[in-house]
Order: C-alpha cells, then structure tokens, then sequence
C-alpha cells in the first residue's frame, strides 16, 4: 500500500476531538415532550367531564330494560320541575309587586326619655367606688367595709318606639319589625353640661351587608355621673326608606303635583304628562320633547332629550329625605322619681313599612346556602348514579351481544378497533380500502 493511502496515524496522548450530539438524545427529548403533551391534554379532557354537569335523564336503554320504573322516575323529574316552576314564578312575582311599591304608610311613635340610678349625691367620707377596694390594693391596711362605699351615679336616654296601627292578630313576635329595622342611622349629640368631649355623640349605623347593631326594639346611652341641669340630648334619626324617598323640588312639585315620592313614581308622573300633553310626537326628531310653558318654567328650556330627561330630573330636581330631629332636655331625677323615669316625650312620623305577609314569605321562599349546597350534592350524586347505570347498560348490552354469536361479535370489534387505528395514525386510505374488502366479503 502507497503512503498517500495509508491512514494517519493520530498523535499518542492528544485528547480526541469531543463527538457530536447523538440523535438518540434528541428524539427521547421529542418523545419526553410528546409524552407530556398527552398526559396534558388527557388530563384537561378528564377535567372537563369532571366539571360538566351530569344529566339526570335516564337513557333509552334503560327504559327499554325497566319501564315501569323509568317511567316512575320520569315523572319524577317532572314534578321536580314543576314544583321549581311554581317558586320561581311566586319569588318573581313577590319581587315585581314589591318593585312596584307594595309598601303603605304606617304611623311610628316615637318616645324619648331618661332613667338614673343612685341619684343621691355622696356627702362625708363616702368613696365613688362600685366594689370594695381589697387588702392588695391598700398594702399593709385591711379592706373597707362594704357600707363605706356607694354605687356609682348614672342616667340613661333612651329612645324606643312601636307602630301606632298595629294589628296583634298580624304582626306576632316573629313578623313585626324591631324599632331600629326601620332606620339606617341614629345620632345622638349631648349639649350642655360639663360632660367630656368624647362622651356627647354616638352614632349606629348599617353596615355594608345592611344590618344595624343593636337590631333591638330602642336605643340607650349610658352616662355615669349626676344628671346636670341644662343637658340637651339632640336625636338624628335617618328613616330607612324601602324604596328611597326623594323630595322634589318646589317648580317640578309644582308642575307635577308631587312633592315626596320614589325616583321611578317621579320619573313615570313626569313621562305620563309628556305623553298626555302630547309633547313627544315629532316624528322627525324621535328624541326630541317640545316643552309646554308648565315645563318651559321648570327645565328653562324648549326643547329636551328625552334620553337626558331622567338624568336632569334626579341631578337637579330630587333631594334626599332629611334626617327627623328631635330634641330632649335630660330631666334632673333623683332617687325617688329614678326608677319611674323622665316625663317621656312622644313623636309621630310616617314610615314606609313592608307588607309582613309578604316579606316572610319571601323569607320563606328564598333558599339558604345550606340547603342550596344540600341539593347541588343531590342532584350531582343522581347524576353519577345515571351515569354508573348507563355504564352498566353498555356493559350488558356488550356481553349479550357476545352470548349470542361469540365468532361474528369478535370479527366486528377487531375490525372496528383496526379501523380505529388506522385512522389515529393516519392510515385513512388504508383503512377505508380494508373497511371495502370486509364490505364486499373478500374475507
């Protein structure tokens, strides 16, 4: 052999030149990923027949195998859905007639006095403690005697009220309102005196979820100490009114003939004067209101948007219902006339009180959480159940097709499954050439 054929000969010692990246890496990597692209997708799929809601209708196969018992269950459901027909259409209606104001006007009396407790004014050596002071408070010295000490001056205001035309065969214990449902704020302000600064004002009001604490038939504040001649107790009380009352002002008033009502009757008195007066009847211009002089006063305009009506009329024209002042002198009691109380002054004001019939059945008639949860895990462990029994009619079906003929009923699902195959690979062409043959009987 020639020298120019003869193989180099690689230097002892030199480190070999580093292989390139094997193929095989490469593609375990691509099927790693394939790999969990699938497990992906089929744990998505799994998801999503988890979270679909199950059908409680029973299949037709299950009718076919007990039909006395699917029919029973079919008419079950039927008198399900009826039965959620009926509450559904009764809530709907409680809520229209109470959006269209089933509310009337009731009288609520009101009353504000004051209380005092230990009225007598401490003389001598008498010590403004409410308990005996104990050997570890005086180190060294024995406890006092209990006679050494007094209890603690106090007067208490309070405002309570109740409906004047209540009905007793109506509003039981559990129907009637308490005094502060019907408020969605009292303040009481104290003036005069030589009371703190921190102690003159207090105020309830509703929280967020529209509850009021205390929810109780009145109100009292507690204050320690003598009652001062000259105290003046000054009561905001803001009637919660359902729906909201507005005031209207003194030139819509006028035009309108309202002066206090909702926003909506507001709105509708005023569209049905439009509508009467026949002032929106350019056809040429749909939006256009041409306003007579009664509305020219009050707009001061000619002409208006209908669409900017509403908009104009709660911006300029309704004010919100101020609060109900009251004021009470605190009256200077002592000892005798404590427990009897104050002279208590009474007030009238008219509220827009709630059809009671009506709000407890709508109590009624509105679903708790519980038993909404209760029935979601029904309904669902039904559907389960309707699903189990169509899996075990499939089941039945397969193995009773198999009892009958065994050697055909085997033929056809390995064909299907061969087809099935072919087709996920991509083998169309294939399988629709094998699905011909076993067609035409060439097998």
């Amino acid at each position: 052999m020639s020298a120019a054929a003869e193989k180099p000969v690689e230097p002892t010692g030199a480190a070999a030149p580093a292989p390139a990246p094997a193929a095989d890496g490469v593609a375990s990597e691509v099927n790693k990923a394939k790999k969990r692209a699938a497990e992906e997708h089929e744990a998505a799929r799994k998801q999503l027949r988890l979270n679909a809601p199950r059908s409680r209708r029973l299949p037709s196969r299950v009718s076919l195998l007990a039909p006395a018992l699917s029919h029973s269950y079919a008419n079950l459901l039927t008198a399900e859905q009826d039965v959620d027909a009926v509450i559904a259409q009764k809530r709907f209606s409680l809520e229209d007639r109470q959006r269209m104001g089933s509310n009337y006007s009731r009288q609520l009396r009101i009353f504000v006095y004051n209380t005092a407790e230990h009225q007598t004014p401490a003389t001598g050596d008498d010590v403004p403690f409410t308990e005996p002071v104990t050997a570890s408070s005086k180190a060294g010295l024995p406890p006092l005697p209990a006679a050494a000490f007094k209890p603690m001056p106090s007067w208490t205001l309070r405002i309570e009220g109740e409906i004047v035309d209540a009905d007793p065969a109506k509003e039981t214990s559990v129907l009637r309102p308490t005094f502060a449902s019907w408020f969605s704020k009292v303040e009481v302000t104290f003036e005069g005196g030589s009371m703190p600064s921190s102690e003159r004002s207090v105020v309830w009001e509703r929280d967020d979820a529209g509850r009021m604490a205390p929810e109780v038939d009145g109100f009292a504040v507690t204050r320690m100490g003598q009652c001062e001649a000259g105290v003046t107790a000054r009561v905001r009380l803001t009637v919660d009114h359902q729906p909201p009352l507005f005031h209207v002002k003194a030139p819509l008033a006028r035009a309108l003939g309202v002066a206090l009502d909702t926003r909506e009757n507001v709105l509708a008195a005023l569209y049905e004067y439009i509508r009467d007066a026949r002032l929106h009847s350019d056809a040429d211009h749909p939006n256009a209101v041409q306003l007579d002089d009664r509305l020219r006063t009050v707009f001061q305009l000619d002409v208006i948007d209908l669409s900017l009506l509403a908009g104009m009329v709660t911006k300029h024209f309704l004010a919100p219902v101020q609060p109900v002042e009251l004021q009470h002198p605190i009256a200077v009691l002592d000892d005798a006339a404590a427990a009897a109380g104050g002279a208590a002054a009474s007030y009238d004001i008219t509220v827009n009180a709630p059809d009671l019939l009506e709000h407890a059945q709508r109590r009624a008639l509105a679903p708790a959480e519980d038993d909404v949860r209760a029935l979601s895990a029904l309904e669902e462990e039904v559907g389960e159940l309707v699903s189990e029994l169509e899996a075990e009619c499939v089941r039945r079906e397969f193995f009773r097709q198999y009892a009958q003929n065994p050697r055909d009923f085997l033929d056809t699902l390995l064909a299907s499954q061969r087809h099935d195959v072919l087709t996920m690979t991509g083998n169309d062409r294939q399988a629709r050439r094998e699905q011909a043959m076993f067609r035409g009987g060439g097998v």
